[in-house]
């Protein structure tokens, strides 16, 4: 028996014996031992043969990318970058609204250029204070509304860009 003294006999589950060290066990019990430690080895077995298979993928996989020619820098996609301009609008046209930058200290304006394209939405708070976008004609802008202009256009250094989405706030 298993307990705490200091004369215990060392016990080994894969023993023929059991724990008393007289009774032989029966092959059910040795059956279970096998399942045992077969289900515990190919636990430990499944995430190194993983391992082993991915770090092998990606070595042949880099391998093989080193074998290829250097492509043109030029050939590279660039990524999407959404620039936003803040303000009131000025000025409503067919096609085109001027907007006045109310952040900035020096204050300028720019014309957002309106296409096909163009979503335009108008903010709006719901009974819960949670926030909902409506589409809406271009037609309704007008001086005085505040806007939220996204473009996919460096608009730094540039008087008029086109707009991929306006936004009307509350």
């Amino acid at each position: 028996m298993l307990s705490g003294s200091i004369g215990m006999k060392f016990f080994s589950p894969f023993s023929t014996r059991s724990q008393d060290g007289e009774t032989p066990r029966t092959q059910e019990e040795l059956h279970n031992i096998r399942v045992l430690t077969g289900t515990i080895g190919l636990a430990l077995l499944l995430p190194l043969l993983y391992w082993g298979v991915s770090a092998g993928l990606n070595a042949l996989t880099s391998l093989r990318s080193k074998e290829k020619p250097a492509t043109d820098s030029t050939s590279l996609p660039s990524p999407t970058i959404s620039l936003t301009w803040f303000g009131q609008i000025t000025e409503a046209k067919s096609g085109e609204i001027v907007v006045h930058d109310v952040v900035s200290p020096n204050g300028t304006s720019k014309k957002a250029i309106i296409t096909p394209d163009t979503a335009v939405t108008i903010l709006t708070f719901d009974g819960d204070r949670n926030p909902r976008e409506k589409h809406i004609d271009p037609s309704v802008l007008k001086s005085g509304m505040r806007v939220d202009i996204v473009s996919t256009e460096d608009i730094s250094h540039t008087d008029s860009f086109h707009a991929l989405q306006i936004r009307v706030l509350p």
